[in-house]
């Protein structure tokens, strides 16, 4: 997601420039980043990212690329083989139609499960019900008020809770994984670390010791910044057995399904108070995603849980026109049922001793009645 380096063309992109230049006349390149952006980042030295040079899939409005800048930003042999490929006409530029690639599915796609779904979903509804009743007697006093996020700002908390709303997939701090650059060429491995934490969390086998795992040393050991298919090639050799579910939008509809069952979503932002509300192409892990509010774990400050309105969180999503989502379809493991029943005990307790508590006790028992819905066909 980061930036590939400044003289080449990743292969995707070029595949896709090939496939629409075979049915375009004037063959002149589109991009959706306009030229300018790309130049001055150039200019000023700063790296150009990935969302900087791929092509557009769904647009309304072209930005053209000459020739000669191809050439300077991507390789001379990239262009000559462009030219080789899209037979193209002996104007000064080339032209390709860009069209959508991957189109969203009508609904969430479901993980293949053998017996004891009840008991996986009772489980993950446990891990609602215990954080908010240990959160509580570790509160110990009156329950306090969080402010919720307004506009665009953030409220950042150190636990996956904020107020009385506790997040569907709270990943613990401990499992958060922090971002670092490829040892090839300082490409960010934001996808990485986001996928990473999730699959930790949701217990995929291979991804326990984390930055121990083979999927973050490959990566670390290949060229940074990923897109959907490069993200693809990468796990179909190192997790070829795991099943997960990546697609590409322009709402928030799929991240919200998912996460309402449960699943940590690696989700695509375009901005974010870290980075100063100014333009970036990152991935951040979806640790919550409700009708009213949203809770991201970023790669770039991991420990902290960032809260911000769904209508936000619905406005970072798309990178480039279109949002990027990644979910591995393999439910968290939950508690134990003893702590389910002791964490139920303590929080009517509490509730019963502390009256101010009551709401969190109503709370966690509407997310354990959410969680153990009959699932949507």
């Amino acid at each position: 997601m980061e930036r590939p380096p400044a003289d080449r063309i990743t292969q995707a992109e070029l595949s896709h420039l090939k496939a629409a230049g075979e049915k375009s006349k004037d063959a002149i390149v589109v991009y959706e980043t306009a030229k300018r952006s790309v130049l001055a980042k150039v200019r000023e030295g700063l790296p150009v990212e990935d969302g900087d040079l791929y092509p557009v899939l769904s647009t309304r409005e072209e930005k053209r690329v000459t020739n000669a800048e191809i050439a300077r930003l991507m390789g001379p042999e990239v262009l000559e083989e462009m030219r080789a490929q899209l037979r193209p006409t002996v104007s000064e530029s080339l032209k390709v139609e860009c069209r959508a690639v991957v189109a969203p599915p009508a609904g969430p796609a479901e993980p293949e499960t053998a017996g004891g779904l009840g008991y996986r979903r009772f489980s993950r509804a446990v891990n609602h019900f215990a954080i908010a009743a240990l959160a509580i007697l570790a509160t110990a006093g009156p329950a306090r008020a969080q402010q919720l996020p307004t506009g665009r700002a953030e409220v950042v908390t150190t636990e996956p809770r904020l107020g009385s709303v506790v997040a569907n997939a709270p990943i613990p701090a401990e499992m958060h994984i922090r971002n670092e650059g490829s040892d090839v060429d300082g490409a960010g491995l934001c996808v990485i670390s986001s996928i990473l934490a999730n699959g930790m969390y949701q217990g995929v086998p291979g991804l326990e010791s984390g930055k121990g795992s083979e999927l973050w040393k490959r990566a670390k050991a290949e060229p940074g910044g990923y897109y959907p298919e490069k993200l693809e090639k990468l796990l179909k050799e190192v997790l070829p057995d795991e099943k997960w579910f990546s697609w590409e939008g322009e709402g928030t509809d799929l991240v919200r399904a998912y996460n309402a069952k449960g699943y940590p979503v690696g989700s695509t932002t375009n901005t974010g108070e870290l980075y100063e509300g100014k333009p970036v192409h990152h991935m951040i892990s979806d640790a919550h995603l409700d009708e009213a509010v949203a809770c991201i774990i970023d790669n770039n400050d991991p420990g902290k849980y960032r809260w911000v309105t769904a209508a936000e969180f619905a406005r970072r999503f798309p990178d480039g026109g279109k949002g990027w989502g990644f979910v591995w379809l393999r439910l968290p493991p939950g508690l134990d049922d003893s702590l389910y029943y002791a964490a139920a005990l303590l929080l009517a307790s509490a509730a019963l001793l502390l009256p101010s508590n009551l709401l969190w006790l109503m709370a966690a028992r509407n997310a354990y009645r959410a969680s153990t819905a009959v699932r949507p066909s």
